[in-house]
């Protein structure tokens, strides 16, 4: 039996800031905006084909789920460009770009506005 991975859920605060963060660094748009007594939720889709939905949720009444419950991995063609707009739009850096030469990879670990673990990974390219 197959599955596929179509989407992530990440609960936050506020539905709106956030998707807000996600759409201006990843270029991110709404797809959908679906809100009822019990949730909102805004499913964003990346402009790159095939890619899996990020929705952000809000349980209304509930807590947000403490950040850290996943880790969101953006693959980019430029790392730096990533990082300086997850920074501009309210980003906080935790672990600045690092490069694996063997894997001639480069990654860096962020925190958006609410602390939602971010990660950046850019693939070739990124070792003389």
């Amino acid at each position: 039996m197959n599955a596929a991975l179509t989407m992530t859920k990440i609960v936050v605060a506020d539905v709106d800031a956030e998707a807000a963060f996600y759409m201006a660094v990843c270029g991110f748009t709404i797809a959908q905006r679906i809100e009822d007594e019990r949730f909102c939720e805004i499913i964003l889709q990346s402009p790159e084909a095939g890619s899996a939905a990020l929705i952000v949720i809000n349980y209304k009444g509930a807590p947000p789920a403490t950040p850290g419950e996943c880790i969101l991995v953006f693959e980019t063609s430029d790392i730096g460009a990533f990082v300086a707009r997850a920074v501009a739009a309210g980003a906080a850096v935790t672990t600045p770009t690092q490069t694996i030469a063997a894997l001639d990879l480069a990654y860096a670990m962020l925190c958006d506005p609410e602390g939602h673990v971010v990660e950046a990974l850019q693939r070739g390219g990124v070792t003389k």
